[in-house]
């Protein structure tokens, strides 16, 4: 389904090891099933050969999503950047 998409993917992944990542807000209480789907990939890529990369934090952590998910996107400040819970 992909090579129908982006010509040329299956080659490019065959060439050398590439890297991927994922990005997941440190401040939400949980993973949750919308993550399921990134992480099975990752590791997919990993038994492929590859590098898989999670982040959490840092600037993942300072980009807000307004509710109703219809505004823009705004950069938050780190002192005023939510904490994660410890549980």
């Amino acid at each position: 389904m992909i090579h129908d998409v982006m010509p040329g993917a299956e080659e490019h992944l065959l060439e050398q090891m590439r890297a991927a990542y994922v990005g997941f807000d440190p401040t939400a209480d949980s993973l949750h099933i919308g993550n399921l789907v990134p992480i099975m990939l990752l590791a997919h890529y990993q038994r492929c050969g590859h590098k898989p990369v999670a982040l959490v934090g840092g600037a993942t952590g300072m980009i807000g999503d307004p509710s109703g998910k219809s505004g823009a996107k705004f950069i938050g400040r780190s002192d005023t950047t939510p904490q994660p819970r410890s549980h």
